[in-house]
């Protein structure tokens, strides 16, 4: 019997390890809003260790590492805070953000879409999925440039910072591969 409840976390055990975890949530609000994002990752770290089931502390280290452009952890936490917390949009944000940090312009916008059921009234994730919806029109019109070995045009579209892998043609061909097969890649 007090063998086995020494190893179960009492409750003044959980609320103090609440405690601190919230003490490291500030701690690295506190350092994202100086634009110190290691710092905030590693404070976010420390209070999802003491908290792992908070989906607000996933999506948060989620933004500290999609400002340090780690945009596969950014994905990683923004996927787990979407699990963890379903009905928040917040969640989504982040996940689409990462999306598009990788490149990854339809599924960002279709991840904002999914953003916008759970919070339609959302303005700023309206215009992030518009943002989105340009980039991804303009991937398109590279990969289309690339396949018909138009170098102007795929020197002007990069020229505009449209991520090469952006737009994947219904074949599975990015833009580089489209290039490659039309003769015009390097």
């Amino acid at each position: 019997g007090a063998h086995t409840s020494a190893l179960l976390p009492s409750s003044r055990d959980s609320s103090r390890a609440a405690a601190m975890a919230d003490q490291h949530k500030a701690a690295g609000n506190e350092s994202f809003k100086e634009g110190r994002y290691a710092e905030a990752a590693q404070h976010f770290t420390a209070a999802i260790d003491l908290d792992p089931g908070n989906a607000v502390l996933r999506s948060n280290r989620s933004g500290a590492f999609a400002s340090l452009g780690r945009y596969a952890d950014a994905l990683a936490d923004a996927e787990e805070a979407v699990a963890l917390q379903p009905d928040w949009s917040k969640g989504y944000s982040r996940m689409a953000a990462a999306l598009y940090g990788l490149g990854r312009y339809a599924e960002s916008a279709d991840t904002f879409q999914r953003g916008l059921q759970v919070d339609p009234s959302n303005a700023q994730m309206t215009q992030a999925l518009q943002d989105v919806s340009a980039k991804l029109a303009a991937a398109q019109a590279l990969h289309e440039a690339a396949a018909a070995g138009d170098a102007q045009a795929v020197g002007a579209t990069l020229q505009s910072r449209v991520h090469p892998e952006g737009f994947v043609g219904p074949d599975g061909a990015t833009p580089l591969i489209a290039a490659a097969r039309a003769g015009c890649a390097g």
